[in-house]
């Protein structure tokens, strides 16, 4: 089904909950329970993060290890979390770290930007340049063929905060979507030398955080003074940001691919 961006448009979340879901700390953390699944797996592993340098049992990278392992090398990270050698790290607790652990601008503040070649050497080697979603995809495919061979029961603990962190990485995926698209509608109207102010009101997600909604028609209509021609702008901009702007374009195919990722995940043992 083809998300709404109507729909999107209408879920804009507050600066300060954007903030606290920003994709990337949640992607790594999604990152290392597809790796650790991927470790559990013998015979069937797909090599995900191979040659990291692990400490733990069997040679297994801990948290801090794994995430140093796959930085890009222009961007290394010398930080570190609180995790230590706990192998089954809670995604919000890890993620918040990474986000806010270490001085902004230097190399102990994790960017959070991934060599997807060390992701996965084997399928992707050096210069190759996959895309996010297929990356992603991949990943998928390996937490499900791991789920394949071990079963959901052996894999209950790794499993929930595997699809906890993707839920988060595709609810701030969202908000990078809707953010954008907002700054478009802004932008508008002050070339038009106008002040927006957003009708809105809140409301708590699953996951427990509170978003505030932007109710579009609400606003329109509380500025009365907008005119038809001014309506009609906002409108078309909600409506086409996914396919007439590049920025549009490319988080509204992420975050579509994320969705039917995430259907996958939360369902039973079938191939991504």
């Amino acid at each position: 089904m083809r998300l709404s961006i109507t729909y999107l448009a209408l879920s804009v979340l507050a600066t300060e909950v954007l903030a606290s879901l920003s994709a990337g700390p949640f992607e790594s953390v999604f990152f290392y329970y597809a790796y650790r699944i991927d470790t559990l797996a013998g015979p069937a592993s797909l090599g995900i993060a191979e040659g990291c340098p692990g400490s733990g049992p069997k040679g297994v990278c801990y948290f801090d290890e794994f995430v140093r392992w796959i930085q890009r090398s222009k961007y290394p990270w010398t930080g570190e979390t609180s995790v230590g050698d706990v192998l089954d790290p809670d995604v919000d607790t890890t993620a918040q770290e990474l986000r806010t652990s270490g001085t902004e601008g230097t190399s102990s503040r994790c960017s959070n930007r991934y060599d997807f070649n060390k992701v996965f050497p084997g399928i992707y080697p050096a210069r190759t340049k996959p895309s996010y979603q297929a990356v992603m995809r991949t990943l998928v495919k390996s937490i499900q063929a791991q789920r394949s061979v071990l079963g959901d029961d052996k894999l209950t603990s790794q499993l929930d905060k595997a699809r906890r962190a993707f839920g988060r990485t595709y609810e701030a995926r969202i908000g990078d979507l809707t953010n954008g698209l907002i700054g478009e509608v802004n932008e508008m109207l002050k070339t038009n030398g106008l002040t927006w102010t957003c009708e809105t009101f809140n409301r708590e997600l699953l996951n427990g955080y509170t978003v505030k909604m932007i109710n579009t028609k609400a606003t329109i209509d509380a500025h009365p003074d907008l005119g038809a021609d001014l309506e009609t702008a906002i409108m078309d901009t909600v409506e086409n940001y996914d396919h007439a702007r590049s920025a549009g374009r490319t988080h509204y195919n992420t975050i579509v691919a994320l969705q039917a990722y995430q259907n996958l995940l939360e369902g039973s043992c079938t191939s991504a």
